[in-house]
């Protein structure tokens, strides 16, 4: 045998057995280990990011994309238009047109069912029902059909069923059905004259309708189905705002590959497109309100009218006061003895909003009038409180028919969003201008902030001292006393709940900030316990040193324990600022006045109030709620965890 085939043969053998001690060596193993070790980790962490991961990512989303199923971890932002000069905005969406894809908008939407001409159906048979299957929808071409299995004499065939007769079915052939079907928009289909065709001596229900110059009768067989009518995105810039009740129907249009229904309003001759229909209401800035509105009695308003106030018909008088000059004035709100009105050429923020997002609107009232207000009313890019004025009304956006250059058909299937990636902020801005019972959120804020401080305070103060006196001063029954202290640790807070209230109760303290941060400057077992453990093991011959230089106790806490106990200090106060930040039941307790409530209890308003409806505006106010927490834990995490460490270490 040469070297060359003793090389090749024994090289396999020499490479196993190098992987093999590779896999026996400590570096192997401890690699294994820590692989594992970190797989573990990462799978029980995630129970707790991906919650987390999904609220934060759900502020930053609009209101729509928050329950998506599937979940959308990227924000996206949803592609709109304008409606002319109006302020509302339709969404747009995606199609594929010829192999390309193309933004449209929805101007419509069309039934379609399945007839068949009388004249060409044929074959028509009678099976007994037992032996036909059930209907099942079929497309077959460019048509829908109910198809049925039809089994006899040990053949099943596909049919579909016409009509009854007795216990059986009258049904055709899928072929011969298929010779004589056509699809029609619904609409169109009903329009006809009302028929009873016979075909094979079978009495039918049908319409007459004509279709290029020909009088055809159909028989309606279904299924119905729904497409959408799109068209290009331009369309919306000519929209127009109308009444609904002045528009009146003008017939169909063929446009692109289409059917259109027109529109007409009164003394226009115009062909118009409805795009939308939908509820209004008239809304009013509740600061221009408060600020201008005023209330008259029945008796001082003369007969009223309709007019066009800021482009918005509202209900007009004129008003004769007791002293003074009359003047114009627009009916707000209208009452039985009294009406809360304001002068004409005074208002200045009326307009109409759409009603399905006042729905949340909470009740309020100027002198003993009764109305509605919509706190965090969000247009555009502004958010103002809006009170809800005069009558709802039905609205239509319509647009002039010479404006809709083309438009087709789509199964609602085959359209998707118009997305792309963009953070959005508005739930963040807008939970920061929203009243919670007449209290901005940033209130909360700040109320939340000072509780902090002074507890911090508090209990910085008065936990150093007394850890100070457990720590280095000699007294009998001191040890007896320490124990005591931290008994108080194993009373649960809803068992001193009661008599703690009744204390302040009789001090005339509650709806006050006093039970939330007085009881800091008598100390907190825990901290008191930590801070002990700590200052034992600051050596004593630094306190000896001081004691000969001439420092008093209270020398050598501020400068000698103190400074030495930053890292303990800091995470007293990390926990203080993490229990009072976090407190909702004490707060809850001894506060009614929700210019006084903490960002928990203030949160929970919000939940009550909006949760329901703004769940973009809930969300982000709860992120608010975390950041403080998460800020302070990263900037002084060094300390916290140093402090947790060094409480351990024996003096």
């Amino acid at each position: 045998m040469t070297t060359e085939q003793t090389s090749a043969t024994i090289t396999p053998a020499r490479s196993a057995f190098s992987f093999e001690n590779v896999r026996r060596t400590k570096t192997w193993q401890r690699g294994l280990r820590h692989l594992f070790s970190y797989l573990f980790l990462i799978a029980g962490s995630s129970f707790m990011l991906v919650p987390l991961l999904w609220m934060f990512s759900a502020s930053l989303k609009p209101q729509w994309q928050i329950f998506t199923t599937p979940i959308m971890w990227i924000p996206q932002h949803w592609e709109e238009v304008r409606a002319g000069a109006t302020n509302r905005m339709i969404p747009l969406w995606v199609t594929e047109v010829d192999g390309e894809t193309q933004k449209v908008i929805i101007i419509g939407v069309r039934r379609y069912t399945t007839a068949l001409d009388a004249a060409n159906l044929r074959n028509l048979q009678s099976a007994p029902s037992d032996e036909v299957g059930d209907a099942a929808a079929m497309p077959v071409g460019d048509l829908l059909f109910n198809v049925r299995p039809w089994t006899t004499g040990g053949v099943t065939r596909d049919v579909v069923a016409l009509a009854r007769d007795g216990d059986d079915l009258i049904v055709a052939a899928l072929e011969d059905v298929q010779a004589a079907a056509m699809r029609l928009p619904l609409d169109e289909l009903n329009s006809g004259d009302r028929i009873s065709p016979v075909v094979e001596d079978v009495e039918f229900r049908g319409r007459e309708v004509e279709i290029d110059g020909a009088t055809l009768q159909l028989i309606p067989i279904g299924p119905e189905t729904e497409l959408n009518v799109v068209s290009a995105p331009d369309v919306a810039a000519g929209a127009l705002l109308v009444p609904t009740e002045r528009l009146s129907s003008a017939g169909f249009a063929e446009v692109g590959e289409t059917e259109i229904a027109l529109s007409r309003i009164e003394g226009d001759a115009t062909d118009y497109v409805v795009l939308i229909s939908e509820q209004w209401q008239p809304v009013i800035d509740e600061e221009e309100v408060d600020a201008k509105a005023f209330v008259a009695a029945r008796g001082q308003l003369g007969e009223r009218r309709e007019e066009a106030v800021n482009g918005v018909t509202m209900q007009t008088a004129r008003y004769t006061p007791d002293e003074g000059a009359s003047l114009d004035v627009v009916v707000l709100v209208s009452g039985t003895d009294r009406s809360l009105v304001m002068p004409v050429d005074q208002v200045e923020s009326l307009r109409l909003a759409q009603a399905g997002g006042l729905t949340s609107a909470r009740g309020d009232s100027y002198e003993r009038i009764p109305y509605r207000v919509l706190d965090g009313f969000s247009e555009g890019e502004e958010t103002s409180s809006v009170a809800l004025v005069g009558d709802p009304r039905d609205m239509s956006l319509i647009v002039a028919r010479d404006a809709v250059d083309s438009a087709f058909d789509v199964s609602p299937t085959d359209l998707e969003r118009a997305l792309h990636p963009q953070l959005s902020f508005d739930g963040f801005r807008e939970v920061l201008q929203t009243k919670i019972a007449e209290t901005r959120f940033t209130k909360f804020f700040v109320n939340s902030f000072i509780l902090v401080f002074l507890n911090i305070v508090g209990h910085v103060l008065s936990c150093v001292i007394v850890a100070y006196a457990f720590a280095r001063l000699r007294a009998p029954g001191k040890n007896f006393l320490f124990i005591i202290l931290l008994g108080t640790m194993m009373l649960p807070f809803p068992v001193t709940l009661v008599p703690v209230y009744e204390i302040f109760r009789d001090l005339g303290m509650i709806n006050t900030w006093w039970p939330l941060f007085m009881r800091a400057f008598f100390g907190n077992a825990f901290l008191i316990f930590m801070l002990r453990q700590f200052f034992a093991s600051i050596p004593r011959e630094l306190e000896e040193a001081a004691r000969i230089d001439g420092a008093g106790v209270a020398q050598i806490i501020w400068r000698i324990i103190v400074p030495l106990s930053k890292p303990a200090i800091a995470t007293v106060v990390i926990f203080t600022f993490w229990w009072t930040w976090n407190s909702f039941l004490e707060p809850f307790i001894f506060l009614s006045s929700p210019e006084l409530f903490p960002v928990s209890v203030g949160l929970n308003f919000f939940k009550d109030q909006y949760g329901a409806v703004y769940y973009d505006r809930l969300i982000s106010a709860s992120v608010m709620s975390m950041i403080p927490m998460l800020v302070i834990f990263f900037f002084a995490q060094r300390y916290f965890i140093e402090g947790i460490q060094l409480t351990g270490i024996k003096g």
